[in-house]
């Protein structure tokens, strides 16, 4: 039995005969699917069965995306990749969920306006979307021929810890906010399938030069700058001073919550000195001197997601 072949048969079926409720009304769509693969003589009973359970399961999935998008606003961010996965992570065959969520892109996405959650990703700068268990702000998207991806940082604060775990001189790749992001963070929040989306993107950490925090540390008879110490690669990060002007440019962008609050939220730049961090106020304004690293400021990760 040629899995892909039949599921596009299938699909076919459907759509020819039923087009307004393909993908869009799950209950619907079982009961023309049931007619739809009883009715190919060609495919044994226990065959039949396992088609029915595997596409059914898609539908649901499916449908539950289509769902997410109306009820908050959010893009879908999946692909047929990314949904085999949630169904290889449930038990169903691997070849089977691969060759199917194909058929489905591949049928559907040949019929525009049929389905409202077609299998692919679609982002643009300003969007909501749902990845892991978070909403993400979309500050950035890149469809370049080699890297299509966005940059999305967290909607909202989503807690409260010290950029270190102690008030000492650290930079951003010794911190142990870097550690715990890409460590702890990455392996509690996100599935295997979601990690691989997420990609490693070269972090470029620059001095803390501003004018006014200069002036006043030649006054001190301190270097002019502070330093940020070495470029990391990482999956989760935070943004920097530069990064928070140029894709966040505004207060009222910048400002966050956490439990319905206003509240203080890090960025990566060293502050006026080695122990400090610079970080976002409760009204947005970026406090460039920075508050010590052992307090417990807002956390809003950021990380590069790939929309293939």
């Amino acid at each position: 039995m040629e899995l892909k072949k039949v599921f596009k048969e299938i699909l076919q079926v459907i759509k020819s005969e039923h087009s307004s409720v393909i993908f869009s009304n799950p209950p619907k769509f079982k009961s023309v699917l049931d007619s739809a693969v009883n009715g190919m003589s060609n495919l044994k009973e226990g065959e039949k069965k396992k088609i029915l359970t595997l596409m059914n399961a898609a539908i649901t999935d499916l449908h539950a995306y289509t769902k997410l998008e109306s009820d908050h606003g959010a893009s879908g961010v999946f692909s047929p990749m990314s949904m085999a996965d949630q169904m290889i992570e449930r038990g169903f065959d691997k070849e089977a969920s691969t060759q199917l969520m194909e058929s489905i892109y591949e049928v559907a996405g040949k019929h525009k306006g049929d389905i409202k959650a077609v299998p692919h990703i679609e982002a643009k700068i300003g969007d909501i979307i749902r990845f892991g268990p978070y909403y993400w702000r979309v500050l950035y998207v890149n469809k370049s021929e080699y890297d299509f991806s966005a940059i999305i940082i967290s909607r909202d604060i989503i807690e409260q810890r010290p950029y270190h775990n102690r008030i000492a001189d650290v930079t951003w790749e010794k911190s142990d906010l870097r550690k715990y992001l890409n460590e702890t963070f990455l392996t509690s929040n996100f599935k295997e399938n979601e990690r691989r989306r997420i990609m490693d993107t070269t972090v470029r950490n620059r001095d803390n030069d501003i004018k006014y925090i200069s002036e006043f540390r030649k006054e001190q008879g301190l270097p002019p700058t502070v330093s940020a110490g070495e470029d990391t690669v990482d999956k989760i990060f935070l943004l920097s001073i530069e990064e928070a002007r140029n894709l966040m440019p505004g207060e009222s962008k910048r400002a966050a919550k956490i439990d319905g609050h206003e509240a203080e939220w890090w960025l990566r730049t060293p502050g006026d000195c080695e122990n400090c961090a610079s970080h976002v106020y409760r009204d947005g304004f970026i406090r460039y001197s920075g508050g010590f690293v052992g307090y417990d400021y807002g956390v809003r990760p950021v990380l590069r997601l790939s929309l293939v």
